[in-house]
């Protein structure tokens, strides 16, 4: 066992230290990060550095990992050791993380680093190349010859029933279950599918996910902010949007996770640890989206948020000051004089859609009511400014939930909608058709967005540093609640 330990390692850290030194003379020093907080030691002494630096003349400094998410956190901000020692390959088999080992010993086959058939075969990721080696996947002559080995672990598994009644390689049928099928024939891999469909397989998702390496994970990141009081999946406009995003991963081949989160460094930890392939980010704000983009690789798009500043992000907005502007049209089309604004900022996307409605909305006179984000405390700010609805005659809420709980809150007052005052929403969310009356308000394709989204994410995959904004058009949908204006003089 120590001699295969030490052969292992001198052979990675002449690969590495000729490969990343330039000057031979000098003392080569190379980090290995240790991936369990656990280790006893954070220094390396004893026979085996001794005798390996005696081997290779490179000393190696031990780093212990500080708690499980520190290699997750190196990964995704590419501050790396020289060689990590983790069980987590699955970080490290990316050409932007680590070397290929494969490269590096054809680069320089003076050092005969040249394992096992065995342990190539199972450690080559889907480009073709293997990143590292794992131990537990040692073929069963190292586990004789070596009686100390652990066995435990994950491994891939092959269907030998299956290779032996077909005519084919464990290889062949392994390749098959796990996605490597781009050396396969069409019709050996539908001979392979069928059968295992047959034989009732129910394949390990953590295995396949893992040889190609790809999680095909989407992390869909909600900002649970304090205006939701814990309900933000609750929301109609993020249920809807959760619904459109979900079935186009599904559509893709892909799977999609949902957290709440309410920093972006939450963000950054979560998606790191579950290696996602990309990002869908709702509700934040710039310096978030800021701050992600200068502390992760994986790509994401912004959904529902401000975002101004657009390098290696696409941001997918709809024209809220449009969609604003065709809501004033329409009160001042009504004959509608004097208006309310309903929103609880007056930035980012509610500054523009209130922008909008005033461009649209004309002469008339509007005027803005920034709400608290509580309900208990909203519905007391709507009693004590009763009397501003009963001077206004057109009432225009930045969201459909804040224009639905004013109608409720008016018809409790005795004032009739839209008889009295007409109200319209923005976003038409499921809501509005239930609301009585119907709610008018701004339409947003969801579908549309959600794979646009996704489209963006594949872009960004292939090339980070495409980014910018996309605008995604609206619709004026006019219903009940909405009407010609009374003179109330």
């Amino acid at each position: 066992m120590f001699k295969r330990i030490l052969s292992l390692l001198c052979a990675l850290a002449m690969l590495l230290s000729i490969s990343t030194i330039a000057v031979a003379d000098e003392p080569v020093t190379i980090s290995l990060f240790v991936d369990e907080s656990w280790w006893p030691y954070d220094t390396w002494e004893g026979a085996i550095p001794e005798a390996f630096n005696a081997a290779t003349g490179v000393k190696i400094e031990v780093i212990r990992a500080a708690d499980d998410n520190q290699l997750a956190l190196m990964v995704a901000s590419g501050d790396m050791t020289d060689i990590v020692c983790s069980w987590r390959y699955q970080y490290m088999a990316d050409p932007e993380v680590s070397y290929a080992l494969d490269e590096l010993a054809a680069q320089y086959p003076q050092y005969g680093f040249n394992p096992h058939p065995v342990l190539k075969f199972v450690n080559t990721m889907a480009d073709g190349h293997f990143y590292t080696i794992g131990c537990g996947f040692s073929p069963n002559a190292a586990y004789d010859e070596y009686d100390k080995i652990l066995t435990e672990g994950q491994g891939f598994f092959y269907r030998t029933d299956i290779a032996e009644e077909l005519g084919l390689s464990t290889a062949t049928v392994s390749n098959v279950i796990h996605g490597k099928t781009r050396k396969i024939s069409d019709e050996t891999v539908r001979r392979v599918q069928a059968l295992l469909e047959e034989r009732q397989y129910i394949p390990s998702m953590a295995g396949i996910l893992l040889a190609q390496n790809t999680s095909r994970i989407i992390g869909v990141f909600v900002h649970d902010h304090e205006k939701y009081e814990g309900h933000v999946l609750e929301d109609a406009f993020i249920a809807s949007s959760l619904n459109a995003l979900s079935a186009e991963a599904e559509a893709a081949g892909q799977f999609m996770m949902v957290k709440r989160a309410k920093r972006a460094e939450d963000i950054l930890q979560f998606a790191s640890m579950w290696n996602m392939d990309g990002l869908v980010v709702i509700g934040f704000c710039r310096q978030d989206y800021m701050y992600l983009r200068s502390h992760m690789r994986i790509p994401f798009v912004v959904y529902d948020g401000f975002c101004d500043r657009t390098e290696r992000i696409v941001n997918i907005t709809i024209d809220n000051t449009g969609g604003g502007r065709q809501v004033g049209e329409l009160m001042r089309r009504l004959g509608h004089r004097r208006a309310l604004c309903v929103t609880d900022n007056l930035e980012g996307v509610d500054k523009e859609r209130i922008e909008g409605f005033r461009q649209g909305f004309g002469p008339g006179e509007t005027e803005v009511m920034v709400v608290p984000m509580r309900r208990e405390e909203r519905r007391a700010y709507w009693q004590r400014e009763a009397a501003r609805f009963r001077r206004a005659t057109a009432a225009f809420a930045v969201s459909d939930a804040y224009a639905v709980e004013l109608m409720q809150f008016l018809r409790e007052s005795g004032l009739k909608v839209p008889e009295d005052i007409s109200v319209a929403g923005f976003d038409d969310t499921p809501w509005c058709k239930l609301a009585s009356p119907a709610l008018t308000t701004v339409r947003q394709d969801s579908a549309q967005r959600a794979r646009v989204a996704m489209e963006r994410l594949r872009e960004l995959k292939t090339h980070a540093d495409c980014g910018g904004t996309v605008v995604m058009p609206v619709q004026l949908v006019e219903r009940d609640s909405t009407a010609p204006a009374q003179d109330k003089w």
